[in-house]
């Protein structure tokens, strides 16, 4: 059953992916002389671009915590940082969103060493000693979850994403680390997948808010819901970022959160909707805006 939009997802604050934390896995060490030596002087080993070697690098860097090796754990944190990270977040996301991916990760880089610090320490307190990895290729992987999709599908070219996660004994406890990509040679963090509005134009529109802009609705088709997402009682909601033109059509739209199944359905629906134009000093004004659309299964 399709359940029309609530408002309670209309002014959620979108920050996807702003945990941060390491990244590490099945390695043995290069030969001195090839190790990779970091400017604090301490030679790393190589790690394989693949999950295991995420997961080796991660166990790595939790065993410097353990002991205490404040040096080699200042390294790995060294280590993962992007060497380019505005050509990196351009060549995967685009000019404009990856400037805007950029921008939230230098703000965040001067951070990293004390956010992987408190993240590690937290490891460590609660116990939290199963690394579990992921590689994402394609946008629609069903194991990707609502938070992840949409970096999936934001990409220009299919640069594999990793996203890591510690687990406690009994998987009951679990700590995202979130995102890790392989440059040059070797795991970098990708600091926080923050998402904006992916148009200029949208930050010059007026914002109305969604429990204001649903009332402007005249045309309203249900979406369909997948038969994958029944068949794997898949139920949830996707968030999208909406550019309403002035003759009341949906111009321009996009996902903000949503897992894959679910999203092609959700947007195919609502380019189909249609609004009472927004007038603004006599005249029709785009407008930009949030469509949360939600799905429920009865049992």
């Amino acid at each position: 059953m399709f359940n029309p939009p609530r408002s309670r997802g209309a002014t959620r604050t979108l920050q996807i992916f702003w945990p941060l934390l390491a990244t590490m896995l099945w390695a043995t060490p290069l030969p001195a002389q090839q190790a990779d030596k970091q400017p604090s002087g301490i030679s790393l080993p190589a790690y394989p671009d693949s999950a295991g070697g995420l997961k080796k690098l991660i166990l790595d860097m939790l065993a410097a915590t353990k002991r205490g090796d404040e040096a080699t754990f200042q390294a790995y944190v060294e280590f993962l940082v992007l060497s380019d990270p505005k050509t990196w977040f351009a060549t995967t996301f685009g000019d404009d969103l990856g400037r805007q991916m950029y921008l939230g990760y230098e703000k965040v880089r001067p951070e990293l060493t004390s956010h992987f610090k408190d993240s590690f320490g937290t490891i460590v307190r609660e116990h939290l000693s199963d690394v579990r990895v992921r590689r994402f290729e394609k946008a629609c992987d069903p194991n990707a979850s609502d938070m992840e999709y949409p970096a999936l599908d934001a990409r220009q070219q299919p640069t594999p994403l990793y996203d890591a996660r510690m687990a406690n004994a009994d998987g009951s406890r679990l700590m995202p680390l979130w995102f890790f990509v392989y440059v040059d040679g070797r795991f970098r963090y990708t600091g926080g997948l923050r998402f904006y509005p992916p148009w200029k134009q949208a930050f010059a529109l007026s914002l109305v808010p969604w429990e204001i802009q649903r009332k402007r609705l005249v045309y309203q088709p249900a979406p369909h819901y997948p038969s994958e997402a029944k068949q794997s009682r898949m139920q949830g909601s996707v968030l999208l970022w909406a550019v309403i033109a002035t003759d009341g059509s949906v111009r321009e739209l996009r996902v903000a959160r949503g897992t894959c199944w679910l999203t092609k359905s959700a947007m195919d629906a609502v380019r189909q909707w249609r609004y009472t134009p927004m007038i603004v000093d006599g005249k029709p004004v785009e407008v930009f805006t949030t469509i949360e659309v939600f799905y429920t299964l009865s049992f």
